[in-house]
C-alpha cells in the first residue's frame, strides 16, 4: 500500500461468531476494534472461481455464502513507508485470546 493511505485489513476468525471480539493494531499501537462483516470468504471465492473451468464429471463445490467469521478494519494512514507489523487478537466467548501477526510494507507515494 502507498503511504498516506489506510488500508483495509481483513481477519477469517474460524469459529468466530457475533460474541468475538476482534481487534487490530499496527506496530506497537493501541489496539482498535475491527468490525464483524457477513460477506464470503475471500479465500473461498477464489477457489470456486478457479474451479469454474473444470469439466464434468467434477462435482463443483458449493456456491460462496455469506460467513459470520470475517472481520474487516482499516490501518492508519500515517504509516510512514517501510515494514510494518500488524497484528489481529481474537477474543472468544469463553475468554480465550487467539492472535496472528503479519508484516506488511508501505511504499512511498508515487
Amino acid at each position: 500500500a502507498p503511504a498516506g493511505e489506510a488500508t483495509l485489513v481483513k481477519a477469517n476468525v474460524f469459529g468466530g461468531n457475533e460474541k468475538t471480539k476482534v481487534e487490530m493494531r499496527v506496530d506497537d499501537g493501541t489496539w482498535t476494534p475491527m468490525r464483524q462483516v457477513r460477506k464470503p470468504d475471500p479465500a473461498y471465492e477464489e477457489t470456486y472461481a478457479r474451479e469454474s473451468g473444470i469439466g464434468t464429471p467434477f462435482r463443483r463445490s458449493p456456491v460462496p455464502m455469506a460467513s459470520s467469521h470475517l472481520w474487516e478494519g482499516l490501518t492508519p494512514d500515517n504509516l510512514n513507508p517501510g515494514a510494518h507489523r500488524i497484528e489481529v487478537r481474537a477474543t472468544d466467548m469463553f475468554g480465550q485470546v487467539y492472535t496472528n501477526v503479519r508484516l506488511v510494507h508501505v511504499g512511498r507515494k508515487p
